[in-house]
């Protein structure tokens, strides 16, 4: 055997590259071969780029049957503020449907990748968490896992999230309700903070003066004379033992005495404080129910009015042209209005200005309930009388237009009888309302003022319409000597007139906006005093009055065990009683008084001493101030604290922008795979024959220097590609280029040496490494929830090397991790080198016979 000649093994690369340079056929494919891995990486990365920011299209449907539910008298819907929170979230494209059936159906046709339903009971079972047998909610999660596996996946997170919702919620308002009422706890504990400093000082100055007490007792005794002793207010010793006494007196009786004094005040002054508040209520009710009914009669009335008016001026366009119509036709008719007809128009037009009249001297004097009374008799006779005569004068009119309307064979004076018609309407009306006004004033005399003016302000409107029409139609009849047609004429101008004012009425109508927005506004308002009220009526009823009261009555207890303390009887406060009484009288104190009482000093000395121990023990363990600060919470932070009481700060080692340049390594390496396996599949690892002799090393040496040379081209096309192409953020983007033309090196040696040593079965052997790989190599999932066979094999697989390796450029290098990748590599590439440069002689003469068979079948090549 000669030796490896390495002139003869760069004569056959070189050979090699001339052949594929000169034909450009045999160029083109090579160049397809050398850009076509890099597509399969690109295509795929772009794919994968970040499908975590677009889960929104993810449909998740939402069904809440939610009922609600109570605890402790909180009043909660959990299903509704998910509702609400879910509203607000984008991260999956929530979907929300009526009913549990819809919701499933949807997930079954695939419309949502899963359903999510809350049942009708959620918040009753969530309410008894603090009953003796809780039951746990369930949220019903239907999932449709045929669609999409990873789809699957983010809905399961979306549940979770739902979860996690429902969790926090729940905690947050529970917790929220209790922090409310420690508050007003903390709120009273510091109003009471003033007397409890004072009758605790009092307590541990009484307890220092009492050893000065027997002394000074003592120079009392010894100053006595005939069995009593002179009070010397000058001496130094009577204004201490009536300090101390005082004091003794004052801690004993001072404290109860506020206590029940409070109480008492609080049991006076609670039901003044509940009338006023029903008082108060009934008032806004009665507001409410007010403003609630003008707004109603504004909402349904300007419509109608409105409509009327459109109406009006359709009718009187119409009327106007059968006017000129029926002008045209009766200009040589002689037919005149009688006199009698026209004497009625007049009498009715003097009664309703006197009706006019009186109604606005009935306003001027409202505040008079005598005048008004007064005012509304003179009112009804007229009234009574009016309605007779417009009766008479509209059968009067009737008679009149009756043969008139058979000759023109039309409604000519059809806007008379209108008017004849609502004047005899308004008239009813205002005798109604005179009627009812009168009533109203004999029960109801202290709200006539402002109802009355306002009814006026109405009634005296209609009777300005009443008196226009009135006139009009007196008008439009007064010319009895004159030809109808004349009078139809006149008729039509001023029909027009009356058009151009109802069209101006119309706009007041509309623009009169500020007292319907102003009514709503205050009828929410009525609504809202009245509801408050009522809250803080029930409030005093079950919780401050009654808490207030125990609280007064606790101290109250505190100040019994003080009591039981100093011994539990009358007797040494009355002897301390009777000795300040005998000396505050400034005479003289019995011997035998000053006796009774020094012998119980002892006694009162030994528990004063075991009181204050007691004082001093809960100062050393409780802070007051303290307590009240703690009582005193920030209510809603601190339920929201407890809800959530752990947040996660994240700090990124080796941060990497989006998911898709974090599959950027594994795409790469597999693509850098794939190219060698495709330049092995469609170039020959045979040396053609030349004209020179070579060995089977050199031919194998030289060969695997043209498929390293493509390969490394295949590498650098697709690390230019994922930087400059794809955007992707490297942190060391010349060493990922050189690591990627490092691996391309490796990958051809190792596919190389299997196809030139087993040819079409070393083909196979490289596709069977690439499906272990991608699923061994720990380059999509942690190699960790793999099964235990591609765990086995992780570390034996020169993917894992590889993808590390570029992990370590692209997102920051630990240098031991990327030392570890590159020797291990190095390693492959040396050893299969060493395998295919041994068995290479052997191997090729021993499995020719079996290459000329598979190619003399006529199905496989090479």
């Amino acid at each position: 055997m000669r030796k490896v000649s390495l002139r003869t093994v760069l004569r056959i690369y070189t050979y090699d590259i001339r052949r594929i340079v000169t034909n450009w056929v045999t160029l083109t494919v090579v160049c397809g071969l050398i850009l076509l891995p890099s597509l399969y990486a690109w295509i795929n990365i772009y794919a994968s780029w970040d499908p975590y920011s677009n889960t929104k299209g993810i449909k998740v449907g939402v069904v809440n049957n939610d009922k609600g539910g109570t605890l402790k008298g909180l009043t909660f819907n959990i299903g509704d503020e998910i509702i609400h929170s879910l509203q607000q979230n984008e991260k999956l494209g929530w979907t929300f449907y009526n009913t549990k059936d819809e919701g499933v159906a949807k997930a079954e046709n695939g419309e949502v990748y899963a359903t999510i339903v809350i049942p009708d009971d959620f918040s009753l079972k969530m309410s008894t968490m603090l009953s003796d047998q809780p039951v746990k909610p369930e949220l019903e999660y239907y999932v449709n896992e045929k669609e999409n596996a990873i789809a699957a996946k983010m809905t399961d997170a979306g549940a979770s999230t739902i979860q996690r919702e429902i969790s926090t919620s729940f905690i947050e308002t529970v917790t929220g309700k209790v922090f409310e009422t420690l508050n007003k706890a903390g709120a009273e504990l510091d109003q009471q903070y003033p007397q409890i400093e004072k009758y605790k000082n009092l307590l541990y100055t009484l307890n220092d003066n009492m050893p000065k007490l027997n002394q000074n007792l003592d120079e009392m005794l010894n100053r006595a004379e005939n069995g009593f002793t002179q009070v010397d207010k000058t001496a130094e010793h009577v204004p201490a033992v009536q300090d101390t006494l005082g004091k003794l007196i004052e801690l004993n009786d001072g404290l109860s005495k506020d206590m029940y004094k409070a109480s008492d005040d609080l049991k006076d002054i609670a039901p003044d404080v509940k009338e006023n508040l029903y008082r108060l209520q009934t008032i806004f009710n009665r507001l409410t129910e007010t403003t609630e009914d003008v707004n109603n009669q504004l909402t349904v009335y300007k419509p109608e009015v409105l409509t009327q008016l459109d109406n009006a001026v359709t009718d009187l366009d119409q009327l106007q042209q059968r006017v000129k119509d029926t002008s045209e036709q009766l200009e040589k008719s002689g037919v005149t209005v009688p006199e009698e007809t026209l004497g009625m128009a007049s009498d009715i037009a003097v009664e309703l200005n006197q009706f006019r009249i009186l109604l606005l001297d009935l306003k001027a004097k409202i505040k008079d309930v005598n005048a008004a009374e007064n005012i509304l008799n003179k009112l009804q006779p007229i009234n009574d009388r009016l309605l007779d005569k417009i009766t008479k004068f509209q059968n009067a009119v009737n008679a009149l237009l009756a043969p008139i309307d058979e000759t023109l064979n039309i409604r000519t004076f059809a806007i008379l009888r209108d008017n004849l018609e609502k004047i005899r309407q308004l008239s009813a009306g205002i005798s109604s309302f005179t009627r009812n006004l009168s009533t109203t004033l004999a029960y109801k005399k202290s709200d006539l003022d402002g109802k009355l003016s306002q009814n006026i302000e109405t009634i005296s409107d209609m009777i300005n319409r009443i008196l226009k029409n009135a006139n009009s139609l007196a008008q439009s009849s007064a010319k009895g000597s004159f030809q109808l047609s004349k009078d139809l004429k006149s008729l039509a101008q001023r029909l027009e007139e009356w058009k151009g004012k109802t069209a101006d009425l119309r706009k007041n109508i509309a623009d009169n906006h500020n007292l319907e927005k102003l009514l709503p506004d205050l009828t929410r308002m009525s609504f809202s005093i009245a509801g408050d009220i009522g809250k803080l009526s029930l409030a005093l009823d079950q919780t401050l009055f009654p808490k207030t009261e125990s609280y007064l009555q606790k101290g109250s207890f505190l100040l019994a065990d003080v009591n039981v303390i100093l011994g539990n009887t009358q007797e040494d406060l009355a002897a301390a009683k009777d000795l300040m009484a005998s000396m505050s009288s400034g005479g003289k104190v019995a011997v035998d008084d000053i006796r009774n009482f020094k012998e119980r000093v002892p006694d009162l000395q030994q528990r004063l001493s075991d009181l204050t121990a007691v004082f001093q023990k809960i100062d050393s363990t409780v802070d007051v101030k303290d307590m009240i600060k703690l009582l005193q919470n920030r209510g809603i932070a601190d339920s929201n604290f407890l809800a959530l009481p752990v947040t996660m700060s994240t700090h990124p080692l080796f941060p990497i922008a989006n998911y898709g340049a974090g599959m950027t390594p594994f795409y790469t390496t597999l693509c850098l795979w794939v190219g060698s396996l495709l330049l092995t599949s469609l170039l020959t690892v045979k040396f053609q024959p030349a004209d020179f002799s070579f060995t089977s090393h050199e031919e194998y040496l030289g060969k695997y220097l043209l498929f390293s040379t493509l390969s490394v081209l295949q590498g650098l096309i697709v690390a230019l590609g994922d930087i400059f192409l794809l955007k992707i953020h490297i942190q060391e983007a010349g060493l990922f280029i050189g690591l990627t033309l490092f691996y391309c090196v490796v990958f051809s040696m190792i596919v190389y040496t299997l196809v030139t040593l087993f040819n079409n079965i070393g083909k196979s052997m490289g596709v069977v490494l690439l499906v272990l790989q991608l699923a061994g190599s720990g380059g999509t999932f942690p190699i960790q929830v793999t099964p235990a066979f591609f765990q086995t094999i992780h570390s034996m697989l020169p993917f894992t090397y590889a993808i590390s390796g570029l992990r370590e450029a692209l997102a920051g290098v630990s240098y031991p991790t990327l030392m570890r990748d590159v020797w291990t590599l190095v390693g492959f590439f040396f050893a299969f080198l060493v395998i295919g440069y041994i068995f290479k002689p052997t191997l090729t003469s021993f499995l020719g016979k079996y290459s000329k068979q598979l190619h003399h079948s006529g199905v496989i090549g090479h």
